[in-house]
């Protein structure tokens, strides 16, 4: 059962970053991703994104450069999942990361703008409109850029 996962996620991966090769280090790299999904997988059991998106997503990030384990290691995969739930359109996702924003940037707002609560929640939705949405039509949500170096909250201060 192992094998058949870890063929599975070797096709998705090369077929969204290139070929892997053979040997240890492809290896080493499966065995991290498979982890990685694994954990998000747990963290966040009922949205409804396939592995497949997240492993290709990770790909895409990643790349075959050395190294890319050692990043799939270190890598916030809760949160890409939850990034990748948003771009799926996945409402349990939409609403997490709505609160994960308004909590992130309402301090720093609040230190900008005071007690000017029309202000805060103005610029607040026009945070939220750029990172769940886009800026203007046709345009990515910026969470099409989150590349899980780090966790979401602190993306989303520097969005």
């Amino acid at each position: 059962m192992q094998s058949t996962l870890i063929r599975s996620m070797r096709a998705v991966y090369e077929s969204a970053a290139g070929p892997l090769g053979e040997g240890t280090s492809a290896d080493i790299l499966l065995v991290s991703i498979a982890g990685a999904v694994t954990r998000a997988c747990e963290r966040w059991p009922s949205f409804a994104v396939h592995t497949d998106a997240l492993v290709a997503r990770m790909a895409a990030i990643a790349g075959t450069e050395a190294g890319a384990s050692a990043w799939v290691d270190q890598l916030a995969a809760d949160d890409l999942l939850l990034a990748a739930a948003c771009l799926a359109r996945d409402q349990e996702a939409v609403t997490t990361v709505e609160k994960i924003v308004r909590d992130a940037i309402r301090p720093v707002l609040l230190r900008r703008h005071g007690s000017d609560t029309v202000r805060v929640e103005e610029a607040t939705q026009i945070t939220l409109l750029k990172v769940l949405f886009g800026e203007q039509q046709g345009r990515e949500p910026r969470i099409a850029q989150y590349e899980a170096r780090g966790p979401l909250t602190a993306w989303v201060r520097m969005v």
